[in-house]
């Protein structure tokens, strides 16, 4: 089966139907404000890693101004840039693993 569509897809409503009415169940979500000066050279590197997986995991940028995406994920704003994979099993139950959680961090 073909994929199309872009590498990273942005999170909108228009593209809602898109993303959760896909047959990719596993999606990398990055969480971040487009202002930041990090944003352009993470959205490259992830660029790269997603045609490795295309058709594997949906990689999808959600941005800030987001704030129902934010609030499911209990994102504070001090917290960007995020990224988390999700998993959607039976019954559409939705498995989050953060991939930078600095909370969990052992401290000196």
């Amino acid at each position: 089966r073909r994929v199309h569509g872009p590498t990273i897809m942005n999170f909108s409503e228009e593209n809602v139907p898109k993303i959760f009415g896909s047959d990719i169940d596993t999606h990398f979500l990055y969480f971040n404000d487009e202002k930041n000066e990090n944003h352009e050279s993470i959205l490259n590197q992830i660029s790269k890693i997603a045609l490795d997986y295309k058709g594997k995991v949906m990689f999808v940028f959600v941005s800030k101004n987001e704030k129902n995406m934010i609030s499911f994920f209990q994102i504070e704003e001090n917290d960007f840039p995020k990224f988390i994979l999700t998993t959607f099993g039976n019954g559409d139950k939705v498995k989050k693993y953060p991939m930078n959680d600095n909370k969990n961090k052992n401290k000196n």
